[in-house]
């Protein structure tokens, strides 16, 4: 009897050591981080005059390719994440949006619509878990100019918003806390009249 027990107790060991080092290793989830906020020319503190006007806030977005850029703090923004109970803060929300990269490079046909797009480099840091948890998040992508109402009256349209398409990744500096890897993409839209921002990132991340 004591070693029919003891057979007993060895298979349950195995059956239960997988399932322990299973749940108490890292998980893989996906997350939509939604975004909201307004943009406005950020304080000159926080813009680096000497490379091309670009944002300083971090390594990432303290880049300029073609020397003209412009630096964009969101401020009021709000944020909720799929998946994450409690509240969500997004703060230090920087855009370094290059004035002279446009891939469009040819110029509008007689009076039609001008193309624009521009390359931009952001970055922002999202807190949960009532303060306890912080990641950085780096983006990269471009913004096209949308145009509506092209008519004979109108031929060049009016530019209503532009539109956000790219990609995002947690950032190793700072370094998340909890450790934390993610990426994935975004896509979005800023109002030309308001400089009101809706952006949705969407993607892996693994804690």
């Amino acid at each position: 009897m004591p070693r029919f027990l003891a057979m007993i107790c060895a298979g349950l060991l195995v059956c239960v050591a997988p399932a322990f080092a299973t749940s108490s290793g890292p998980s893989t989830h996906t997350r939509t981080l939604n975004v909201r906020g307004i943009g406005q020319q950020a304080p000159a503190g926080d813009v680096d005059a000497s490379n091309g006007n670009a944002c300083n806030a971090s390594d990432w977005v303290d880049n300029c390719p073609s020397g003209d850029c412009q630096c964009i703090e969101f401020t009021g923004v709000t944020g909720s994440v799929s998946g994450i109970k409690g509240p969500v803060t997004i703060s230090d929300f920087f855009v370094t949006s290059d004035q002279g990269v446009n891939p469009a490079t040819e110029p509008a046909v007689g009076d039609s619509p001008s193309p624009s797009c521009n390359l931009f480099l952001g970055v922002l840091t999202v807190i949960t878990n009532s303060g306890s948890q912080s990641r950085t998040i780096n983006l990269i992508g471009t913004t096209c100019k949308h145009v509506i109402g092209v008519s004979a009256r109108n031929p060049t349209g009016t530019h209503d918003k532009d539109l956000i398409s790219g990609g995002w990744g947690i950032s190793d500096q700072p370094a998340p806390n909890p450790d934390t890897s993610g990426w994935g993409e975004l896509v979005g839209q800023l109002i030309h009249s308001t400089n009101a921002l809706s952006l949705k990132l969407t993607g892996t991340v693994t804690q």
